[in-house]
């Protein structure tokens, strides 16, 4: 008898552990490979990876980053010394606040007093580039605390087209600020729309 009942239950198991085997619950899924192509900093057309695309000469000795955050992109450019300063290019909808309200923002990081609207003109220099006039403004702030006469120097560039208003700036000390700026210039009178396709 007990032969018996081992030989059923060994008879009773066996179909509902291979049925159990049909299914593994393991899924196999292809994932597209992630593309890392970049951009050399010497291409002639970087694009912006923002709508409303943007291209430029980079200069060749300028080195370009990876977009991030808010920025479309971003280069270190080499100054005095070896040292070198950070370009951020941001594209922003519309206005943007308006170009005064983004240039005090700028002199406020520097601990300087804001403009007024009939300052703007005679503190700043308008670049004419393909996609428009640039607005360049080049100040030196205050000391940055007492006991200290390190300053810091900014060139910002503010482009105003019809959807986007675009935000070029350089931070850093004066001396590298002072022999980075020519190759600024030609970067922002480079700077045009993209061609439609």
């Amino acid at each position: 008898m007990i032969r018996l009942a081992s030989a059923l239950l060994v008879v009773g198991v066996i179909p509902v552990w291979f049925t159990g085997c049909r299914d593994s619950g393991i899924n196999v899924y292809t994932v597209p490979k992630e593309s890392t192509v970049g951009h050399p900093a010497g291409s002639v057309a970087l694009e912006s990876r923002s709508e409303g695309e943007l291209h430029w000469t980079v200069p060749e000795s300028w080195v370009a980053k990876p977009a991030s955050g808010m920025r479309a992109a971003s280069f270190l450019i080499p100054g005095a010394d070896g040292q070198t300063v950070e370009m951020s290019v941001v594209g922003l909808p519309g206005p943007a606040g308006g170009a005064l309200a983004n240039v005090n923002r700028w002199r406020r990081q520097l601990g300087l007093p804001p403009l007024k609207t009939e300052e703007l003109a005679t503190q700043s220099t308008r670049l004419q580039s393909e996609a428009g006039a640039i607005l360049l403004v080049d100040f030196t702030g205050a000391d940055q605390g007492e006991g200290t006469t390190q300053k810091t120097r900014l060139l910002g560039g503010v482009l105003v087209l019809s959807e986007k208003t675009w935000f070029f700036k350089v931070t850093g000390m004066p001396s590298v600020i002072a022999a980075a700026k020519p190759s600024v210039v030609r970067f922002l009178k480079s700077v045009h729309e993209a061609s439609p396709h």
